[in-house]
């Protein structure tokens, strides 16, 4: 009996003890949901407590939040309009509203949205950073400027400063760019796109040396940046560096294997290194991704000519010239190819034009193949 009675008394107090000790609130349940990532949770909690509660900002905004970050921004439109129906003085819930708009192209009410977040909050340069984004998508250049220019003058900071080399690069200002693009690495020594639009401006201005070791930062601090080893390879392939041209190529379609334009560069780079089979086989690449592009096929009838496929290269710059009629190399190239295969006549027409569209190389064998 006294087991019995022991044991209700147990099983009352945890029961007392439950009452006590309800959980979370919804509201706090919707909250952990959010702070973890858990967006679909989130928004399941955060209904419940509107369905209790649906004039309270909190749970609109928050349930925006998670289905900005499910990318269902209409639902989250809608939120995010109720929210600031009820709290017409949020910054933050016209600020992220208006990135909603971004997301939906809607870049005039964007703009209407981050104008009413300065116009709460006028010394926060954030604000002014992503307005000045968000009319650069709407390629209003110049009050874009001014709202980077006021960023900076709040707070200095380097993606600010990035976006104001950027137009100046646009402009023609190249100094100016680089400047820009100098503060922005002053500013955050880390930032690979820094260094990768700075390099871009050093090109500009034939620093090549300094604009090559700009890329090599780039690909140091962002080993997946395929434009800057794009770029690098270029620039070593100019400068007689083709090993290096190579392996950064070769990088490239590591991390790229539908960059159509690595392969056709690679290809020249093996060509000039008397690897022809490689540049063949790339060229055949290049092309089976990109058959629309003229000047892959007329280099590939360049390396058939080199390999004595005179055949082959004529059918190469055949189709050079349907797709670009007004090709001076891809004219010269098959009047080569028709002059090895003994067909006189047709080189003189190709050798010709060639001529007549500005090729030199042209005179000379027109004279060998006793054109008039």
């Amino acid at each position: 009996m006294i087991r019995i009675l022991l044991s209700f008394f147990l099983l009352f107090s945890v029961i007392q003890a439950n009452a006590q000790d309800p959980g979370p609130s919804p509201l706090t349940l919707a909250d952990q949901h959010f702070d973890a990532g858990r967006y679909q949770e989130a928004v399941a909690a955060y209904t419940i407590v509107i369905t209790r509660d649906s004039f309270t900002f909190e749970p609109f905004y928050n349930r925006g939040l998670a289905y900005l970050n499910l990318k269902n921004y209409e639902a989250a439109l809608t939120d995010l309009d109720r929210a600031l129906l009820l709290n017409a003085g949020s910054k933050d819930g016209f600020s992220n509203r208006a990135l909603v708009k971004v997301h939906l192209k809607d870049m005039e009410g964007a703009q209407y949205d981050y104008g009413k977040a300065i116009r709460l909050a006028p010394q926060d340069a954030a604000l002014y950073y992503q307005c000045a984004l968000a009319l650069l998508l709407d390629n209003k250049t110049a009050p874009a400027r001014q709202h980077l220019l006021k960023s900076i003058e709040l707070a200095p900071s380097a993606p600010a400063h990035i976006e104001l080399g950027k137009l100046s690069d646009v402009a023609g200002d190249f100094e100016a760019a680089k400047r820009h693009f100098d503060k922005a690495i002053q500013l955050n020594a880390g930032s690979a796109e820094a260094y990768f639009y700075r390099a871009l401006t050093l090109e500009q201005l034939a620093q090549h040396t300094a604009a090559e070791a700009d890329y090599s930062t780039t690909v140091k601090l962002d080993p997946a940046h395929a434009d800057a080893y794009f770029n690098r390879a270029l620039l070593r392939h100019m400068r007689g560096n083709t090993s290096g041209a190579i392996q950064d190529l070769t990088k490239v379609i590591a991390l790229d294997k539908s960059r159509s334009e690595a392969y056709a560069n690679r290809a020249m780079a093996y060509t000039q290194t008397g690897q022809t089979q490689e540049a063949l086989a790339d060229y055949n690449k290049a092309i089976s991704l990109n058959s629309k592009n003229a000047e892959f096929y007329t280099k590939r009838g360049e390396l058939k000519i080199k390999v004595k496929d005179y055949a082959g290269g004529e059918k190469d710059f055949t189709r050079a010239l349907s797709l670009d009629a007004k090709s001076p190399d891809a004219y010269l190239g098959r009047g080569y190819c028709y002059m090895a295969l003994k067909q006189t006549a047709k080189a003189c027409t190709d050798l010709t034009k060639a001529h007549q569209l500005g090729n030199r190389n042209a005179i000379e064998l027109m004279k060998y193949n006793k054109c008039n």
